[in-house]
């Protein structure tokens, strides 16, 4: 049997790529990865912003965004993910391709998806994968999300669980990758291991790791020539975040909690549930 994975170029990405390279062993056959490029704000592109959000829902993004830089959030993720997933370069097996592209739904994507013919798809923290990439494996697609379905899909199934305290649904789940976001079949999910000092960065890194075993356990039995028959997702469960969902008024709430100390006391209760 032949596997394909398709991520990203983050450490969380190049750590769960090697959770399942180590998993795979000479199965794994190549390596997709997508490297998204910078946005340019051109004028066409801001009219664009404009017409689809109207004056009040861009002055909140633009809030949004001033926000999360003051409180230094890509500072405090990057911490999390060095001391929790650690940075490695990729390496991979000597006999398998690497490539490295813009967008994985792109033409020339599809194009080396096909030419790869593999058996298993495994997804882990690109794009939305659309229909034909979707279309290139004759098994299935997997994917791991970093939060724990049905309850908390879409976005922010992190950051979403501490806000709402519920610190015990933080964690992954291994699910089929269908066109329905987060909503293919389950084949395993994982409670991430926190501890009283975390935050949504860290929450985040043990998510990461916890997820990674999950995803590596279930790339062996498919490898193994088990059955992963998984389970129907009740949608009517929890609910699908976005990410226009989480606005500054979130932010700075998690941010107060977390210096007054109410989300460390949230985390230190649900282990005794």
């Amino acid at each position: 049997m032949k596997f394909v994975i398709a991520t990203a170029q983050g450490p969380e990405h190049t750590y769960v790529t090697h959770a399942l390279a180590d998993a795979l062993g000479d199965r794994l056959a190549g390596v997709i990865v997508e490297q998204r490029p910078g946005v340019e704000l051109s004028l066409s592109r801001l009219r664009k912003i404009h017409r689809r959000y109207g004056v009040l829902r861009n002055l909140e993004r633009v809030a949004t965004k001033s926000v999360r830089k003051l409180l230094g959030q890509d500072r405090r993720r990057d911490q999390a993910l060095r001391e929790i997933v650690g940075y490695q370069l990729l390496q991979l097996p000597s006999k398998c391709q690497l490539a490295e592209v813009a967008s994985v739904n792109a033409p020339p994507s599809i194009d080396w998806l096909k030419k790869m013919a593999p058996d298993v798809l495994l997804v882990y923290g690109t794009s939305v994968i659309r229909k034909r990439a979707l279309q290139t494996p004759s098994k299935i697609a997997l994917n791991l999300h970093t939060g724990i379905s049905p309850h908390y899909r879409g976005s922010g199934t992190v950051f979403w669980p501490l806000y709402n305290r519920e610190p015990s649904m933080v964690g992954a789940t291994v699910h089929e990758c269908t066109a329905n976001l987060d909503g293919g079949r389950i084949f395993s999910t994982v409670q991430a291991p926190l501890q009283d000092e975390d935050d949504p960065y860290s929450a985040f890194a043990r998510a990461v790791c916890a997820g990674a075993q999950i995803y590596a356990q279930a790339a062996r039995d498919l490898a193994g020539g088990a059955d992963l028959s998984g389970q129907v997702q009740d949608l009517g469960v929890g609910r699908e975040y976005f990410f226009r969902d989480l606005t500054f008024v979130q932010e700075l709430v998690m941010e107060w909690r977390i210096r007054r100390g109410s989300l460390r006391r949230d985390i230190a209760a649900s282990r005794t549930q």
